[in-house]
């Protein structure tokens, strides 16, 4: 009675899942606050030193590389892997009824990808993209021409063809997500859409898509989120090289932390890029969802 449980009883089950977040999310998030005011060495907090941690990782050249790429890593998948997950979906959804009994294997073989672990993929790519071995530089020798030809040895290349193996991976994420969505929306509307004689892109622009606009925002934030973190494959398969042309931001704060042991600068940078990703997502879900008329509790 004293904690209002007789009143609200299902404050009870809550308790967990609130102590679970506590712990896994806010508590890490206010230490490492708490550790970017501080020069720390050896795992030791030397002193205090206010906003310095702060302005050496702003004006750090290495920081800001990191987070241009990491930036344009996550809006080139985005632009890729999203109208290819949904042209794969719509795809999939019309032709349906007409392949029932081999619907299953096709939605299989589509997501075989995303069930990959990461380190999985790095080594599956690390062979492919051999320059000796791999098939990947053997075909595009046979196409070009060229002999010799090394994707990862030239910032651009390698920058691309890390931006290709997440879209080989992922885009399967965003076919299960709109492929479930299409196959919900109601078939009486596109029916009488049909009835109407609108074409198929019509019914695709003015009714599939509006439909499914929040499901669309809410696959584009989480892949979102999830690509501005992006660490194992970079790390694997490329090391953030050649020079530190694929390193991301968490490659730069893990640099930071476990091989320079500058700890206080690595809280900094996570307190930084925490704010950064904030503002973008808020940014994103007051100003270009509220135009588009996406609420995200429907």
């Amino acid at each position: 009675m004293r904690f209002g449980f007789s009143k609200n009883p299902g404050l009870f089950y809550v308790i967990p899942a609130f102590l679970l977040l506590f712990f896994l999310t806010i508590y890490p998030f206010v230490y490492a606050f708490y550790l970017s005011f501080f020069n720390i060495k050896g795992w030791r907090l030397v002193n205090f030193v206010g906003l310095q941690n702060y302005v050496m990782v702003l004006s750090e050249i290495l920081f800001i590389r990191a987070l241009s790429f990491t930036t344009f890593y996550t809006f080139a998948c985005l632009a890729i892997e999203f109208p290819l997950g949904l042209f794969i979906a719509y795809i999939v959804d019309e032709l349906a009824e007409k392949i029932k009994k081999g619907l299953k294997a096709i939605t299989i073989l589509l997501l075989l990808p995303i069930l990959l672990p990461p380190a999985s993929t790095a080594l599956i790519f690390s062979i492919s993209l051999n320059d000796l071995v791999g098939i990947i530089p053997h075909i595009i020798s046979i196409i070009s021409g060229q002999k010799g030809i090394s994707l990862l040895s030239d910032p651009i290349r390698a920058q691309w063809t890390l931006i290709l193996i997440d879209v080989w991976q992922w885009t399967p994420f965003f076919f299960l997500l709109l492929y479930s969505g299409l196959r919900m929306l109601p078939r009486e509307i596109t029916e009488a859409a049909i009835i109407d004689g609108a074409s198929r892109a019509q019914i695709l622009r003015f009714i599939k898509l509006p439909l499914l606009k929040n499901i669309i925002a809410i696959v584009i934030t989480l892949r979102g989120l999830w690509l501005f973190r992006s660490f194992e494959v970079q790390k694997l398969l490329t090391g953030g090289g050649p020079g530190t042309s694929t390193r991301t931001i968490s490659m730069q704060i893990y640099e930071y932390a476990f091989k320079q042991g500058l700890l206080g600068l690595a809280a900094a940078s996570t307190v930084i890029i925490f704010l950064v990703i904030n503002i973008v997502v808020l940014i994103y879900q007051r100003i270009i969802l509220k135009r588009a008329g996406v609420t995200w509790g429907a």
